[in-house]
């Protein structure tokens, strides 16, 4: 669905009520998708594995991260809106920015919180 711009947050809910399996969901430079529709894809899209925000000016980077640590999303990796990326080292844990060039991870601003 990448650079729909049309598709809004009604619009989301509604096409993945009817794909429960879906395990991977690129919304690159969907402008008008919002913070809510990520809480909605972490409780609802409990296959997802893969998410790509990048680009999507309305949601947060910090919100999104935050939701989808509330929700107990099993994503594993995700692209924020900034083009940060991130991915879940181990299940049940915080997902965690890309290691940089020496190997070092570095984790990401919910880490503080208890895992699900």
């Amino acid at each position: 669905m990448d650079a729909c711009a049309a598709l809004d947050d009604g619009c989301l809910v509604a096409v993945l009520g009817g794909c429960p399996a879906l395990e991977r969901l690129h919304l690159t430079q969907c402008e008008m998708i919002t913070d809510r529709a990520v809480f909605y894809i972490g409780m609802q899209c409990t296959s997802l594995i893969e998410l790509n925000l990048r680009a999507c000016d309305q949601i947060d980077d910090d919100a999104s991260l935050q939701a989808l640590h509330d929700a107990a999303s099993p994503i594993r990796w995700l692209e924020a809106p900034s083009g940060k990326k991130y991915k879940r080292i181990f299940a049940g844990g915080p997902l965690v920015e890309d290691v940089d060039s020496q190997g070092h991870g570095r984790a990401a601003s919910f880490a503080a919180f208890p895992a699900s």
